[in-house]
């Protein structure tokens, strides 16, 4: 099986790219601009417990800043916001079904993997299948001893919420959710692709935390480009997820970065490449420098 068909974009798009659901990155960038520094940190949205707390290099940086930037704050969304705001988003319209969306075999290919993690397919029959698709994800990732508690994202802010630091969210849940829809053009492609993914999951996302543990952001950015194919999925995932965020994301940090010493944490995949975060800010007249410290974060 080649590793272009391993990195499946809804894989790297939930370790890499969204706070919702949850590598800590490509090492520790600094930017600098009118006297001001501030520091660009690529997160991973899951860990092992060898990632169970932030390198020295991490915290030092966040004490020398005064707000962290995080795509959404999780801490504070409340059950009663999920089902207020969240749950209707991943729900199918009322006339719709899950079995009539679907082609008949990759029904039942998803019921039986449903069954395989003790579930049954008749809970998600009223559900989309980009939501199904997530929950597939992050099975494969606790069956690969990965959870989203050792994840860098959530390890800063609960860092900056201890030390009562600003917290500034880039996103709501509701616009990182409602990015889903834009993507899932064919849901039965969606689906199948996911399940495909999990049958070598664990093949492929040890080596990805591996390179992120590393700060290895050349090995990240080749996987970048394997899973961006061209394929249709691929595409829309990356205009929606990645090229278009990282554009407006840009247009909000900039004027800030320019006056004050922030503390950035995104998702490892919004760095590289020429539509990257690094690649943007440094259009925009900032002074970026990876600190080697931040090599080797996790492996003390």
């Amino acid at each position: 099986m080649s590793f272009l068909r391993l990195l499946r974009p809804i894989f790297l798009l939930c370790i890499f790219c969204f706070s919702a659901v949850s590598f800590a990155g490509p090492g520790l960038w600094q930017i600098k601009k009118n006297n001001h520094t501030s520091y660009l940190f690529g997160t991973i949205h899951v860990g092992d417990s060898s990632m169970s707390a932030l390198p020295d290099s991490v915290i030092e940086a966040l004490e020398k800043s005064n707000a962290v930037v995080v795509e959404l704050d999780t801490t504070t969304l409340t059950p009663e916001y999920l089902q207020t705001h969240i749950y209707p988003l991943m729900t199918l319209p009322n006339s719709t079904s899950l079995s009539q969306r679907l082609k008949p075999e990759l029904y039942q290919k998803l019921a039986k993997a449903l069954l395989e993690n003790g579930l049954s397919i008749t809970q998600f029959e009223h559900i989309k299948p980009w939501a199904i698709s997530i929950n597939l994800t992050a099975m494969s990732y606790q069956r690969a001893g990965y959870l989203s508690s050792f994840g860098a994202d959530m390890q800063v802010l609960g860092f900056a919420k201890k030390k009562q630091l600003e917290i500034i969210e880039l996103e709501s849940a509701k616009e990182q959710f409602g990015f889903f829809d834009q993507i899932d053009q064919d849901s039965n492609y969606l689906l199948s692709e996911t399940l495909k993914s999990m049958e070598d999951a664990a093949t492929y996302i040890h080596p990805l935390v591996s390179a992120w543990k590393a700060g290895d952001i050349n090995k990240l950015t080749d996987y970048y480009h394997l899973s961006f194919d061209g394929s249709p999925l691929s595409q829309a995932a990356e205009k929606v997820i990645l090229k278009d965020r990282n554009a407006r994301w840009t247009t909000t940090l900039v004027p800030l970065l320019e006056k004050r010493s922030l503390f950035i944490a995104v998702g490892a995949l919004h760095l590289p490449t020429e539509h990257g975060l690094i690649a943007l800010f440094k259009k925009n007249g900032f002074e970026i420098k990876k600190l080697t410290k931040a090599l080797n974060l996790f492996i003390r």
